[in-house]
């Protein structure tokens, strides 16, 4: 396997999966991104409202919804929640499966953005930036091997060393369980 080098203080990458959200309404499915590829719900059932993307049914868990983008390294972000209560709504990282991945996440204090690792279902905090959401934050992760870095609103926030599912290839959206409320817009992967 390769590494990719990255400069992230360079502005255009190759888009590998874009999705505004921006299609009819849907309670049953997300759909094809606008780059073509499917979303495929790992668990709940996924929806587009208003323009963005939501769950509509819950599984009663981690709820995550995903697209395989081809690639382990690269930029992934989305804008988090548009809506004026947060209830963990997550990015999703390098995921095998449902209960295999790795996630960025509010904290269900709202006191924080975390990165966890979830192997076998149960999530393990790997680092943390203090600091209250608010409506409309950017998260930005740059995946490089085993380097991971978070930016909040383009700041540098977490950094951390994580060899975990290196090699998967599906990134997408999530939430906590019975999660009503969590939007999400503008989920982007490049390299």
């Amino acid at each position: 396997m390769s590494l990719l080098v990255l400069n992230p203080l360079k502005k255009k990458h190759r888009i590998k999966v874009y999705d505004g959200f921006n299609r009819a309404n849907n309670a049953a499915s997300l759909g094809n991104a606008d780059t073509g590829q499917l979303w495929s719900a790992l668990s709940g059932i996924w929806g587009i409202t208003g323009n963005t993307a939501y769950v509509s049914t819950s599984s009663g868990g981690r709820d995550v919804s995903v697209i395989d983008s081809g690639s382990c390294n690269g930029i992934a972000k989305i804008v988090l929640p548009i809506v004026a209560s947060f209830t963990n709504p997550r990015l999703i990282l390098r995921a095998s499966d449902v209960q295999n991945y790795l996630m960025v996440s509010t904290a269900s204090s709202n006191t924080a953005y975390s990165l966890f690792r979830v192997v076998a279902n149960v999530a393990t905090q790997i680092g943390t930036y203090t600091t209250t959401p608010v409506n409309g934050d950017e998260v930005k992760t740059i995946l490089n091997g085993t380097s991971i870095q978070v930016f909040i609103n383009g700041l540098l926030r977490i950094s951390v060393t994580e060899s975990f599912n290196q090699t998967a290839t599906k990134f997408g959206i999530g939430t906590a369980a019975n999660d009503p409320t969590s939007r999400f817009d503008n989920f982007y992967m490049g390299v």
